[in-house]
């Protein structure tokens, strides 16, 4: 949905993480996960040991996560500051 609604909601998400940045305040409700527990598709069902938990967080968290990742990995190669 994010994908096909881009050219439209582009600028909001855009001045959205922009206020995150400068207030430094992440939205609380992006911290917050659901863990679902999801069958491997092998062994009794009952056993929970053939299940593997799969947290599911915000699509825009991951998104701003993901940005934050690659302007702190860029700095740091750049700066030869990787070990």
């Amino acid at each position: 949905m994010l994908k096909f609604a881009m050219p439209i909601i582009l600028p909001h998400i855009v001045a959205l993480f922009n206020l995150i940045l400068k207030t430094s305040t992440f939205p609380y409700i992006w911290k917050i996960s659901k863990i679902r527990a999801i069958y491997k598709g092998k062994g009794d069902r009952k056993d929970p040991k053939n299940y593997r938990p799969i947290s599911l967080i915000s699509t825009l968290s991951k998104l701003f996560e993901k940005i934050i990742h690659f302007r702190l990995y860029s700095f740091l190669e750049e700066n030869n500051l990787l070990f």
